[in-house]
């Protein structure tokens, strides 16, 4: 079995923001492969479907965006799911709106998300797949960013990049980081032409 994990803030405030472009993805993955989501003994909800043949188990912590790690831990123990075999959805701010990367390993770029979950793991040997959302003009904007609702063409540019984050995601379940990488790291959206 392999876990997806979208990253988010639980709530309809939050809905169709950038922080939660790892919620959009997994919803998008549900929607394209099926399964419905049922709350965990966590706090955050879980879903399974096939991918290509393989056991996927999609999740969204609840716990809000700095309390993710808990959460990924107790699923991954309670599941017997390696490191390995994680991938960890979530927006990225040195980005351009609507680009993607994929990596493993590394460090967590300041994004407390996925620093809570190296923390809790104990490891930072796990897959990320970053969505792009764009940064502000100052740093003082940031929070406003990130929480802001996404529309227009950003929000068009976001809206490929969440398709284009299911392809991928699937492609690491099928074939391993290494072909997902190669095939979206490099990818330019046709908006950005």
């Amino acid at each position: 079995m392999k876990a997806i994990i979208g990253l988010g803030n639980p709530g309809r405030d939050y809905e169709q923001t950038r922080h939660n472009a790892g919620f959009l993805v997994v919803d998008n993955l549900l929607d394209k492969f099926g399964g419905a989501w049922t709350s965990t003994r966590w706090t955050g909800v879980s879903a399974r479907t096939q991918v290509y043949g393989t056991t996927v188990l999609a999740a969204k912590p609840l716990t809000y965006m700095n309390r993710s790690g808990h959460f990924v831990s107790s699923l991954l123990q309670y599941f017997r799911i390696d490191t390995a075999d994680l991938l960890v959805i979530h927006d990225e701010m040195d980005l351009p709106t609507g680009r993607i990367r994929l990596a493993r390993g590394g460090g967590s770029a300041g994004h407390r998300g996925v620093e809570s979950i190296i923390e809790q793991l104990g490891s930072r040997d796990f897959g990320r797949l970053r969505v792009g959302v764009g940064k502000p003009d100052r740093k003082e904007q940031v929070v406003d960013h990130v929480l802001s609702r996404i529309n227009g063409a950003d929000g068009q540019l976001l809206s490929e990049a969440v398709s284009l984050s299911v392809e991928a995601s699937a492609v690491w379940v099928e074939q391993g980081i290494t072909e997902a990488m190669n095939r979206y790291n490099g990818t330019q959206l046709a908006m950005e032409t």
